[in-house]
């Protein structure tokens, strides 16, 4: 795998076959989303291969960008939710909206440009991001089945704080204890919080290392 991950959108609304562009209605023709992801070891490659990809768009009319909630009242409660297929108006075959993601893998960062993607924006959960663009390709058998809310689990053992590993402890309540279990003398208790914390890192590292390969053996 390559250090540098490109992701690019171009959606808007297609013709059907049979009857063509329905000029009465344009929301009745179908979304469709073109999207390319290609991995490189430079960023002078993939600027330049992400200034051929604007010099395509450019050729299509911009979307105009239409930015509202669909109000939803459930049980009495009112309730507002974003549709992605309603943020631009597609009133012809040629509007199109665009945009891309640039991912780091050794920084585990992405950044956005243009109308970033279809189905992700700064309003995305970020571990599902962080899923999509850098688990790698053996860690999870391809087509698996999850169960209900397994994939949460996995988002928060992989991506997350990990507290939901096995064999997890939380650190600040080992140095609670061990405050209270020290007799009040001349003993240096910043050294000493500081070796803990060495001691305690070097076991976590070990439980997660030891739970990451119970995960792997178990999927």
């Amino acid at each position: 795998m390559k250090r540098y991950i490109l992701i690019t959108n171009i959606w808007g609304r297609k013709a059907d076959k049979i009857y063509g562009w329905n000029y009465k209605d344009p929301t009745r023709n179908n979304i469709v989303c073109d999207e390319e992801r290609i991995e490189f070891d430079t960023m002078e490659e993939l600027n330049e291969h992400l200034q051929l990809f604007q010099d395509f768009c450019s050729t299509f009319n911009k979307a105009e960008r239409k930015d509202h909630y669909n109000d939803v009242w459930l049980h009495g409660d009112h309730n507002r939710y974003w549709s992605y297929n309603d943020r631009f108006e597609f009133n012809t075959p040629n509007d199109r909206a665009w945009g891309w993601l640039i991912a780091d893998r050794e920084k585990l960062s992405w950044t956005w440009g243009g109308e970033k993607l279809r189905e992700y924006d700064n309003r995305s959960n970020k571990l599902i991001l962080k899923d999509k663009l850098f688990r790698g390709p053996d860690e999870i058998p391809k087509n698996y089945k999850w169960d209900d809310g397994e994939y949460d689990g996995w988002l928060r053992f992989r991506w997350g704080d990990g507290k939901n590993a096995v064999g997890y402890e939380d650190n600040k309540k080992h140095k609670v204890v061990a405050k209270e279990e020290i007799i009040e003398d001349d003993f240096d208790y910043d050294e000493y919080e500081t070796i803990g914390e060495e001691i305690e890192d070097q076991y976590a590292k070990i439980e997660e290392k030891e739970t990451y390969k119970r995960l792997e053996n178990r999927w």
